[in-house]
């Protein structure tokens, strides 16, 4: 029988064997590409704004020059952060953020393999189940990006092995180390803590349930741990919304999602579409399709074989798919574009089986623990590879911002031509927050922030906070009204992949 370490290094050794067939070696040396180049240039810029800018954790900002210097902020930084201090000793590499955020993703799929092994009491299940997680196109995605999304679902995995195990072996600590995961997960990411509110719910309930009975013995619960628990994640995820939201308004920028944006603010017309995106661009990417039409039927079945010992599981399942429903209406509106707003429903199947192999077990442990379980279950995971492994590689391939890439590899060219890095540049066809002034590693200001065809009052806005060179992509049509580009098309710098460099003054 397998020792309890060489279990450990058979799983970190399949985690790490799923990471080369999805080819985390060779996107190690991408830029931010595929789908949502967008967000993930944000985070980049964030991390490349305190190396070259300002080390000041409290300040984040981004290489687009709006409101006061283009300071602003959303999530807590500390991945960015420390990847600009990565960039202080080793030099710019932006490959430091993929791998601080794989870092996360590994402890935290560990930790998920110690859970459900824990729960099932095999080691088997707990490691064929933990990397059916890995299998998403959405996480196999994110878990080596730019984006906290996938960092803080990770640190949740950790803060749920330590909440288990306080219910299972009443470890001392264990329940203070939970709270503190699930602090950080919400800092990382708000919308993280949908299982945490789950488990709060059921805590609650079950409270409530003994004092109205009068069983105040059940309540095993120490009264600090208990409060600690259940205040600092919400406090901590808080007191940072309340700093950054108080950070953007003083330096006049609205750009980063602060709040929900809910269902019932939206228009017929809207909600048709985030329907339409959900349904024709987003559901094939969380899980593998057969999989993921099941989960009616393994809820139904796992409804159907509940045991007096598989209560309390299936009660916080309950509790936490409420928690999601209510997650999905109050975020609606980020569904149109956004899809990793959907990871934290990628965990829901697993759950499902888990709970299934449990009641199971409950009923019949010799199929439970025979080599016919095992092996469909383990021949499901190795579908829901390929499955992954396919999307995968169609998303890396999405051409959403493919006029951006003419600027991925153009800074050696800006400095020889004399664009120093100090120089504001306007950069008119990018759409975005900053994609082309990340690439270029310039700051400046972007069509986004400007009317739209340009004119020649945002030209000259522009110049007098700094701007010192106009870089028009042309494979990007009417972008600039007709008087602009007669005034300002005429002295030209550089011209290179499509992209022309005009200097205003």
């Amino acid at each position: 029988m397998l020792s309890k370490y060489l279990f450990n290094v058979l799983f970190i050794g399949a985690a790490l064997f799923l990471s080369l067939l999805y080819s985390y070696h060779r996107e190690l040396f991408k830029r931010p590409h595929a789908i949502h180049t967008w967000r993930q240039c944000d985070g980049a810029q964030m991390a490349l704004n305190y190396y070259q800018e300002d080390m000041n954790f409290f300040e984040p900002r981004l290489s687009l020059c709006v409101g006061n210097d283009g300071k602003m902020g959303s999530e807590f930084p500390i991945v960015y952060y420390v990847a600009a201090c990565l960039y202080k000793v080793f030099g710019f590499h932006e490959g430091f953020i993929r791998l601080i955020s794989l870092c996360f993703f590994y402890a935290g799929l560990f930790f998920l393999f110690k859970t459900i092994s824990l729960f099932l009491e095999d080691k088997i299940y707990g490691a064929v189940l933990s990397l059916m997680f890995f299998t998403s196109p959405l996480v196999i995605d994110y878990a080596f990006s730019f984006l906290p999304d996938v960092p803080a679902i990770s640190l949740t995995f950790i803060a749920y092995y330590y909440l288990f195990l306080y219910f299972k072996k009443r470890a001392s600590n264990a329940l203070w180390i939970a709270t503190f995961f699930f602090a950080f997960a919400g800092l990382l990411k708000v919308t993280a803590l949908i299982g945490y509110f789950g488990i709060i719910g059921v805590m609650i309930l079950q409270l409530l349930f003994a004092l109205v009975k009068g069983n105040t013995s059940s309540i095993t619960i120490p009264k600090k741990e208990f409060i600690g628990f259940l205040i600092l994640p919400m406090f901590i995820t808080a007191l940072w919304v309340s700093y950054i939201k108080k950070y953007n308004i003083a330096n006049d920028n609205t750009y980063f999602l602060t709040t929900t944006r809910p269902y019932w603010n939206m228009t017929s017309e809207a909600i048709s579409e985030v329907w339409d995106w959900l349904h024709h661009r987003w559901m094939h990417a969380i899980t593998y399709r057969g999989f993921l039409y099941s989960i009616p039927f393994l809820f139904f079945l796992t409804v159907t074989l509940i045991t007096r010992k598989t209560i309390r599981p299936l009660l916080w399942l309950l509790i936490v798919m409420l928690q999601c429903v209510a997650y999905f209406i109050l975020f609606f509106a980020q569904f149109k574009v956004h899809d990793y707003y959907l990871l934290p429903f990628v965990i829901i199947p697993v759950v499902l089986l888990t709970l299934l192999l449990l009641q199971l077990k409950e009923r019949n442990s010799s199929l439970f623990n025979s080599i016919f379980s095992k092996s469909v279950i383990f021949l499901l995971m190795c579908v829901m590879v390929v499955y992954g492994r396919r999307v995968n590689a169609k998303r890396d391939y999405h051409d959403g911002w493919s006029y951006c890439d003419a600027f991925y590899y153009i800074e050696p060219e800006l400095v020889n031509h004399g664009i120093k890095k100090e120089d504001k540049v306007i950069s008119i066809g990018d759409g975005s927050s900053g994609i082309s002034l990340y690439f270029m590693n310039r700051r400046g200001w972007t069509s986004m922030t400007l009317t739209h065809p340009i004119i020649v009052s945002d030209i000259e806005d522009c110049v007098a906070k700094g701007a010192k060179y106009l870089a028009l992509n042309t494979q990007v049509e009417g972008t600039m009204a007709e008087e602009a580009k007669q005034k300002y098309l005429h002295n030209e710098v550089m011209s290179v992949n499509g992209i022309k460099f005009y200097k205003l003054y």
